[in-house]
């Protein structure tokens, strides 16, 4: 019933709520997978349904991007709702992704294509929906090929602060001991140092890169040129979104990313 709603429901929120609850499933099913050391994969059918809603033009831009969308990595620990591992659950979302990144690759490089900027940049809804969609498509696309390549391009490319931050976060969190990642970040520093909103994202970006090893990088940044203990956005920025939204460097097992937040 929840596959025939995902594809034909009328109401646009009963679709993707089922879609939703199907992928739910799917990254809860992998994360015991992985907990037994069994590779995570997303299910035949959720494959079906995520390529359908992908090529499907008749949805809105924004709302494709929405439903393409997996659940975060905190909706799943609410979900499973005790004997919470956040590093299981981290490489299982990962799996699925990959999985299915690579069953619908063609569909994402066609959005992708298709969706390249052609003409000014345009703030409005319909430029923020192809803006959003297209870089789902550019995540899946370098899940799907492991390498970050096209996340290069992409931030060479980039004419808005959207896409920008966009492609940074993707090539950090893909590879965040590249040196490609290492001159991205300088050089997004460079340019907006002086631009406090944007360098909150910048170190949002690194602040959330899902590994073990970001504890020590978000000790690190509190000693960086432009970071103030005594400047609540920034503070979040770093301290609030490495404890809200890294569960796998927050979590860390020696306890670690608790004492920063102490």
């Amino acid at each position: 019933d929840r596959f025939f709603l995902a594809r034909h429901d009328s109401d646009p929120f009963s679709r993707w709520e089922a879609l939703n609850s199907l992928a739910m499933e799917d990254l809860i099913k992998a994360t015991r997978a992985v907990s037994a050391g069994d590779p995570a994969a997303a299910s035949d059918a959720l494959v079906d349904i995520f390529s359908a809603v992908a090529g499907d033009g008749t949805f809105d831009n924004a709302y494709r991007a929405l439903c393409l969308t997996l659940p975060a990595e905190t909706d799943i620990a609410r979900e499973i709702g005790r004997d919470i591992d956040p590093d299981a659950i981290n490489k299982a979302r990962r799996g699925v992704t990959e999985h299915l990144a690579k069953a619908c690759e063609r569909v994402f490089a066609r959005i992708y294509h298709e969706l390249q900027p052609r003409n000014a940049y345009d703030p409005g809804a319909e430029g923020a929906g192809r803006r959003a969609l297209r870089n789902v498509a550019l995540t899946m696309l370098c899940h799907a090929a492991r390498s970050t390549d096209l996340a290069e391009q992409a931030l060479a490319e980039a004419d808005n602060m959207t896409d920008r931050a966009h492609a940074l976060m993707v090539l950090t969190h893909l590879a965040p001991e590249s040196e490609a990642a290492a001159q991205a970040l300088e050089a997004f520093r460079t340019a907006f140092r002086a631009e406090p909103i944007v360098l909150d994202k910048w170190f949002t970006i690194q602040a959330t890169v899902p590994r073990a090893e970001t504890v020590e990088t978000v000790q690190a940044l509190t000693k960086a040129p432009g970071f103030s203990w005594d400047n609540p956005n920034r503070l979040r920025s770093l301290i609030g979104a490495f404890a809200t939204g890294n569960p796998v460097a927050f979590n860390r097992a020696d306890g670690k990313g608790y004492e920063l937040l102490c």
